[in-house]
C-alpha cells in the first residue's frame, strides 16, 4: 500500500537508516523517483516478510530448546475468543488506505499506526539521538532480567550410588536438564543412572519429589536434612504450644504474601499452632514425607501450591497433584482422612 500513510513511513524510516555505515547510497535518494520507489518498497517488504518469521522463529526455538513437554498452542477457548474478537475488531474499525502519495506534495496531516510505527517520535529527533535511545533502552531491557535474577540456586545432584536408574527425574524434569546414561563401572548394581547438567538445572527440585531412594539433592543438601528439620520444627513448635500437635503448611518459597508473615522460627504471624516449611517448589515434596511429618507429630498436613497453570517452575504443582491422587509415581500411600489439604494459590494471594 503506497499512500500518504507509508511515504511518511518510508521516508522518516530512511532517514534513520541513513546513518548507518550499511547501504551504498543513502536510501532517501530513493524517493527521487517513482521507479525506484516500487523497486524500493518491494525489496524492503520482501525483506521484512521473510526475515521477521525467521527471526521470531529462531527466537522461540531458543526459548522452548530447554523445556520438555513445551506448550506450542494456548487453551482452545483462549484460541478461540482471541479469533473471534479480532475478526470483530477488523469488522467494527477496518483499516483503510489514505490519499495516494504524491512525493511533489508534503503529506500534511497523517494518522500514525504506534503498533508499527511505535519508533515515530525518535525520528523527528537526530539520527545519531535515536540510535543512541534505541541503543540505551535496548541495552537496559536485556540487563533487567540478569540484574534481577537474584543468586544462583542450587543445584540438583545425582548420587551415582543411591541412584537406581528408574527415569523418574528424568521423565519429570521439565527443562530436560537430566539425561539417562549407561552406568559406569562405580559398584552399582544398576544399568543406568542420571546425570544433571547444571547449565539447564533451574533448582526447582521437582526431580528430588519424584526419586524414591534419595539418589538426588539440591546442592549438597541430604534429603534427610529436611526430615530432620521437619521433626526439630515440630518439637519446638508443640513445645511453645503446650504440647498441643501444630499444623505443617509445605509450600513454594515463591509465595511472596506468606513469606512476609513469617516470623524467624516459621510459626505464622496470627496462627499460633502452624509451622510453615518453605520449598523451592511443591513438587519437591516427595508423598512419603507427608506420612513421615504426620508420624513425626504434625496434627495435619495443609499443602499451599502455585496454581497448575501458573507454576513458575511448570509442572511442579501438576505433578505433585498427581502423586498425591495415585496418578503419577511415586504416589501417596494410605493416609488417615482430613489430616491433608490442598490447596493452589497464585504467588501473592497467601
Amino acid at each position: 500500500v503506497w499512500d500518504t500513510q507509508a511515504q511518511v513511513f518510508s521516508v522518516s524510516s530512511a532517514k534513520l537508516l541513513d546513518v548507518l555505515p550499511v547501504f551504498g547510497e543513502p536510501l532517501i535518494r530513493t524517493f527521487l523517483e517513482a521507479g525506484r520507489i516500487q523497486n524500493f518498497l518491494f525489496f524492503v517488504v520482501l525483506f521484512i516478510h521473510i526475515t521477521i518469521p525467521i527471526l521470531l522463529g529462531a527466537a522461540y526455538w531458543m526459548h522452548v530448546m530447554r523445556l520438555s513437554r513445551a506448550r506450542f498452542m494456548p487453551p482452545r477457548v483462549v484460541l478461540w475468543v482471541t479469533g473471534a474478537a479480532l475478526v470483530i475488531a477488523s469488522v467494527l474499525r477496518p483499516a483503510f488506505s489514505g490519499p495516494p502519495a504524491d512525493l511533489g506534495r508534503l503529506p500534511g496531516i497523517v494518522p500514525v499506526d504506534w503498533f508499527y510505527f511505535f519508533y515515530f517520535p525518535l525520528t523527528r529527533l537526530d539520527p545519531l539521538w535515536g540510535w543512541g535511545i534505541l541503543g540505551v533502552t535496548g541495552a537496559v531491557t536485556l540487563a533487567v532480567p540478569w540484574v534481577l535474577r537474584g543468586a544462583a540456586p542450587a543445584r540438583a545432584r545425582v548420587e551415582n550410588l543411591a541412584c537406581t536408574g528408574c527415569t523418574r527425574c528424568w521423565k519429570d524434569c521439565p527443562y530436560e536438564a537430566i539425561m539417562m546414561v549407561p552406568r559406569p563401572d562405580d559398584g552399582g548394581r544398576y544399568k543406568q543412572l542420571a546425570v544433571v547438567n547444571p547449565a539447564k538445572c533451574v533448582g526447582c527440585g521437582i526431580c528430588v519429589g519424584a526419586c524414591d531412594s534419595a539418589g538426588i539433592l539440591l546442592g549438597d543438601q541430604p534429603v534427610s536434612l529436611l526430615g530432620q528439620a521437619v521433626t526439630g520444627r515440630l518439637r519446638g513448635v508443640a513445645a511453645a504450644s503446650g504440647g498441643q500437635a501444630p499444623v505443617l503448611v509445605y509450600t513454594c518459597r515463591l509465595m511472596r504474601g506468606l513469606q512476609g508473615r513469617l516470623k524467624a522460627d516459621g510459626t505464622l504471624e496470627g496462627l499460633p499452632g502452624v509451622t510453615v516449611m518453605g520449598l523451592p517448589c511443591v513438587g519437591t515434596l516427595h508423598p512419603d514425607m507427608i506420612t513421615k511429618s504426620l508420624e513425626a507429630g504434625a496434627r495435619g498436613i495443609f499443602v499451599a501450591g502455585c496454581v497448575p497453570e501458573d507454576c513458575p517452575y511448570r509442572e511442579g504443582s501438576l505433578w505433585l497433584a498427581e502423586r498425591l491422587q495415585g496418578q503419577r509415581l511415586p504416589s501417596l500411600r494410605t493416609l488417615p482422612e482430613g489430616r491433608l489439604r490442598v490447596r493452589w494459590y497464585s504467588p501473592v494471594e497467601v
